[in-house]
C-alpha cells in the first residue's frame, strides 16, 4: 500500500465549489475517465464518502 501526493498550483476559470465537487465528491467517477492509464477504478470499501470513508484505487 502506498500514498501518492501531487501538488500543482494553477488557475482555472471554474468556480471553487465546482472544483471541490469534482475532486472530492465526484472523484471516483471523474478520475478513471480523465486518466484511464492511471486509474482503472475507484471503489468505496467502507462508508459513503463521509469523513472516515475508505476508497480502494486500482
Amino acid at each position: 500500500m502506498g500514498v501518492l501526493r501531487f501538488d500543482k498550483d494553477g488557475s482555472v476559470a471554474v468556480a471553487p465549489s465546482r472544483m471541490f465537487k469534482a475532486f472530492v465528491i465526484d472523484s471516483h467517477n471523474l478520475f478513471p475517465k480523465l486518466l484511464p492509464q492511471a486509474f482503472k477504478s475507484i471503489v468505496d470499501e467502507q462508508g459513503y464518502g463521509e469523513v472516515g470513508s475508505i476508497e480502494v484505487v486500482v
